[in-house]
């Protein structure tokens, strides 16, 4: 379940690849917005991961690690993990998040969202995956369908 790639800016939307301390909720899914990426002197920026990515998990309810700037409540600062196979065949370094612009509908079931754009495409994959994508935003008024265009067969219809 590791990217790849991972393109990260400060200002970026992530999610929790992970379970990290589920009793304060950074589970999962969680999502957050990198503020801050650092590199301690003597690392190379273009060729080096970053010694810490501090992340703002607006749901966190642990004890603050920077406790003595408020600017900074709810702030965890992530350095690079080991991840390895079942069989520790294969390892990678890497941090415990994604980038979370996106997301499948599988994955924003049981989600409440603030706003929300949906592409539906052109059939429904399975029963009811259109209706779970519809009702995950807050009001409809921030919805957006992207690309919709209504088409219906009046045979199917009729044997409905």
């Amino acid at each position: 379940g590791l990217e790849t790639f991972l393109y990260l800016a400060v200002g970026a939307e992530i999610c929790l690849t992970t379970n990290i301390q589920p009793g304060t909720g950074l589970l999962n899914n969680t999502r957050g917005k990198i503020v801050d990426i650092i590199y301690l002197p003597g690392s190379r920026p273009n060729i080096d991961l970053a010694n810490f990515i501090v992340v703002y998990f607006p749901t966190y309810n642990g004890p603050q690690f920077f406790n003595d700037d408020s600017s900074l409540i709810n702030c965890i600062p992530f350095g690079p993990l080991e991840f390895a196979t079942d069989d520790f065949r294969h390892h990678r370094t890497q941090y415990p998040f994604r980038l979370a612009y996106a997301s499948t509908v599988h994955r924003s079931q049981g989600k409440t969202l603030d706003q929300f754009v949906v592409d539906l495409g052109e059939k429904e994959a399975c029963p009811g995956l259109s209706f779970v994508a519809l009702s995950r935003v807050r009001h409809v008024s921030n919805l957006a369908i992207f690309d919709f265009e209504l088409s219906y067969d009046k045979d199917q219809l009729m044997t409905l």
